[in-house]
């Protein structure tokens, strides 16, 4: 018996508690904190939106349709067009990609020069 085996023998079953899985542990933050978990939901909607933009957004974002400003929402345009006659949503789904660079270069900026200022004393 190696000494692992001796401690886990030596004491009672309901004492010995298993380390939670890193899933378990996901799950338990995701639980007890719906502020971050409604945060998350909506980072990882966006990097879809992103990622797949090619793929949902209904026209080409920047295609001009002179015929076609100031739609109102319609099915076929579902939330209407700007004064040029592109599609609004298209261009929203497109946009979530910019968005996302710019925030996360903002965060990357943001961390590397106060990690700087931190180490430099000033």
């Amino acid at each position: 018996m190696s000494g692992d085996e001796e401690v886990a023998a030596a004491l009672p079953s309901e004492v010995i508690r298993r380390r939670p899985t890193t899933w378990q542990s996901f799950v338990r933050i995701l639980r007890t904190k719906p502020l971050g978990t409604a945060g998350l939901a909506v980072i990882a909607v966006m990097a879809l939106a992103a990622l797949l933009a090619d793929f949902i957004a209904p026209y080409d974002p920047f295609i001009l349709n002179a015929e076609m400003t100031f739609q109102t929402p319609t099915l076929t345009y579902l939330l209407g067009t700007d004064e040029f006659g592109r599609d609004l949503l298209s261009r929203i789904i497109y946009g979530t990609r910019i968005s996302l660079y710019i925030g996360l270069t903002a965060s990357i900026v943001g961390t590397a020069s106060g990690a700087l200022q931190g180490l430099g004393g000033a």
